[in-house]
């Protein structure tokens, strides 16, 4: 997953395999050397805060970068836009009462509704949180259920402006 952060001109990565968020000048090209790295694991290991990333996303209000970990460690972790190394999350959102698991993949941002919303394969659900939540919390809704048609989502987009959710499901969004 990738996010563009257009107001700091840089290119956010999620790497899945190697447990980073990495930073990279926007107009980057080549075999270049990331700006940051978000890691607080030797390299190839999961961590605490970051376990097998999937997307990424951005509050620019807050400039937190936020980050899903799925498999073995299920969260949503809050960095600082300028978080590098072993940095530890400004708050992270985990725990039963979340109702994350092992498949959260897509996260996006909805900065006109302060809302990250999350997908949930097992779930078959998109999960929405405040923007200000943070701890072993409930998500503040769940759009889940037959009537929904999702069904093993990835991804979860947002249309702030049209108040809408694009969720890619199988062959259908």
């Amino acid at each position: 997953g990738v996010f563009i952060d257009v107001a700091n001109d840089e290119l956010w990565v999620a790497n899945f395999g190697n447990h980073t968020a990495t930073v990279y000048p926007r107009d980057a090209k080549g075999d270049v050397a990331p700006k940051r790295v978000i890691r607080s694991a030797p390299a190839s290991e999961p961590s605490s805060t970051i376990s097998n990333p999937y997307n990424i996303a951005y509050d620019p209000g807050r400039e937190e970068v936020i980050v899903p970990s799925c498999v073995a460690n299920p969260q949503i972790s809050m960095f600082a836009r300028l978080a590098d190394k072993n940095a530890a999350p400004t708050r992270r959102i985990e725990g039963q009462n979340s109702r994350l698991n092992r498949t959260v993949h897509g996260v996006n941002y909805d900065e006109i509704h302060d809302e990250i919303f999350v997908s949930s394969q097992i779930g078959q659900a998109v999960l929405a949180f405040s923007g200000t939540q943070s701890g072993n919390i409930a998500p503040a809704r769940i759009i889940q259920g037959p009537l929904t048609k999702i069904s093993v989502p990835e991804m979860v987009e947002v249309d702030p402006v049209h108040n809408e959710l694009f969720v890619p499901a199988r062959d259908r969004v």
